[in-house]
């Protein structure tokens, strides 16, 4: 056996070592969320769907998940608003210091959850902003951001700025170029990053404990309260439609992604053809 075959042995043994690492446990967890008696069990010995219907009829449940949903839309529309202004910023403007910006407004997503909310709980406090969901909101979109902004700074970046100054060329102003042509075709790349934030913010837990307090609870929070306490069959069906949830969610991200492209790989061509 060559040694070029045994690399691919290699690599396809270790891709499929942690996609089982990665994959096994949610299967399990799924699985055992169709059982019906009250502990958890592989393989269950009876199936039935009692642990969801139990989820959907509990009062605190479908409260904590319209709170997480509610707060995660707040962080997605306002960091795909900021962390798209943010990559026009770097990418198209004359910022002195645009380097040191793009790392300060993506520095969120290398510092720990803890340090922020310990950080920003006094800052929140003094606003009055403290175990709100408008608070959450806002602490949620600073990790939202960077999400945001990275995406849409890797569109820009593949965009024809050519197709930008046709448009000044003709008469039309700077607004109305971003709104009628740049903002069009970085699209698809806004709405992937406002995705994975919505996502980033309805998986969060520490910043929510910190922040949010006693005044309601997202549906992390409530997982974390039920799990310490006693472990309920319930929270495998939860875990199971959040897995569903996240796969559609990086699903349509990635259908959003293939979207964009596609259109610009074909965009050359189509320019050469009208030349």
């Amino acid at each position: 056996m060559t040694d070029a075959r045994l690399l691919r042995l290699g690599g396809l043994t270790y891709v499929l070592v942690v996609a089982g690492y990665l994959l096994v446990p949610s299967v399990l967890v799924t699985v055992m969320s169709f059982g019906k008696g009250d502990l958890l069990r592989f393989p269950p010995d009876l199936f039935s769907l009692r642990w969801y219907d139990e989820f959907l009829g509990s009062e605190d449940w479908r409260d904590a998940a319209v709170r997480s949903i509610l707060v995660g839309l707040g962080a997605a529309g306002l960091s795909a608003l900021l962390g798209t202004a943010s990559a026009i910023a770097v990418v198209r403007g004359q910022l002195p210091l645009r380097r040191g910006f793009a790392a300060l407004a993506i520095s969120p997503m290398v510092v720990p959850p803890v340090v922020i909310a310990v950080g920003g709980y006094k800052i929140f406090e003094r606003f009055h902003l403290i175990g709100t969901l408008p608070g959450l909101v806002l602490v949620h979109t600073v990790f939202g951001v960077p999400v945001v902004m990275l995406l849409v700074m890797a569109s820009l970046s593949r965009l024809d700025d050519r197709l930008e100054l046709a448009s000044t060329s003709l008469g039309a102003g700077v607004w109305t170029t971003y709104r009628r042509i740049t903002l069009p075709l970085i699209a698809p790349a806004i709405l992937s990053g406002a995705l994975f934030a919505f996502l980033t913010s309805f998986d969060e837990l520490v910043l929510a404990v910190f922040l949010l307090g006693a005044a309601g609870s997202t549906l992390p929070m409530q997982i974390f309260s039920e799990i310490t306490f006693g472990l309920s069959p319930v929270v495998a069906a939860i875990s199971a439609l959040l897995l569903l949830l996240t796969a559609v969610i990086l699903g349509a991200a990635g259908a959003v992604r293939r979207g964009e492209e596609s259109s610009t790989t074909t965009a050359p061509a189509e320019r050469k053809e009208l030349v």
